[in-house]
């Protein structure tokens, strides 16, 4: 039987590679703030002081190294056609929820992406990356 795969020093080369080739952005998440009142088809969602409402939460900004691939470029009828979507790879990060939904941005510079899906990339035990897609 052989000896399972470290997968250490491949996460650090993958983070290594993502800070040098990545440029800074900042991953951005609004304030939900809590509800007066249960929400529909939720009775079980306490509302008494001191409480917590469990769909709350407070704003989140974290700043990431992040490598952005080329946008999606389609042809049509001779003409190049630019999609306004965009893939970009983030390092792994502890702070960074698994799954990023809508409800996240991408801010690079002057740009807001809505993050419309991510990926967990984690071949092994460790998360290696994430696989973000992006659109404006």
């Amino acid at each position: 039987m052989s000896a399972a795969f470290d997968y250490l020093p491949l996460q650090g080369t993958a983070q290594g590679l993502i800070e040098r080739f990545g440029r800074e952005a900042t991953l951005t998440r609004d304030a939900r703030p809590t509800t007066a009142n249960p929400p529909a088809g939720k009775p079980w969602v306490s509302t008494l002081p001191g409480d917590s409402d469990p769909d709350a939460a407070a704003a989140q900004s974290i700043l990431v190294s992040a490598v952005f691939l080329s946008l999606d470029r389609r042809n049509r009828d001779g003409q190049v056609v630019e999609a306004k979507t965009q893939s970009v790879l983030i390092g792994a990060q502890e702070i960074i929820p698994e799954e990023l939904g809508p409800d996240w941005r991408l801010v690079d510079g002057t740009r807001s992406w809505e993050v419309l899906t991510s990926k967990p990339l984690a071949p092994g035990p460790l998360l290696m990356l994430s696989k973000l897609e992006l659109a404006l």
